[in-house]
């Protein structure tokens, strides 16, 4: 029997620098959607507030990869559950 095991249950911290502006931020999306073992993964973070924000990322499942740009991508090789800190 074949089916798709859920891989990741992300808990996202978020660690912002105090920053002086008239905007309030918010991190979007707060829960990521659910990824697929053997299925190709992506998603995309934005900061409402900033035009030009620079992310960091610890804690990823390999073979998953983020990039300074807020995504992250790659296909799952395994299911279990993985605190991501943004």
């Amino acid at each position: 029997m074949r089916g798709t095991i859920p891989l990741l249950h992300i808990t996202l911290i978020l660690s912002l620098i105090t920053i002086s502006i008239a905007a309030p931020l918010e991190l979007s999306p707060l829960l990521p959607p659910a990824a697929f073992v053997g299925h190709y993964y992506s998603c995309a973070f934005r900061v409402g507030g900033l035009t030009k924000p620079r992310f960091s990322f610890s804690g990823l499942p390999p073979p998953l990869v983020a990039s300074r740009n807020g995504i992250i991508q790659g296909i799952p090789s395994a299911s279990g559950a993985y605190r991501v800190t943004v």
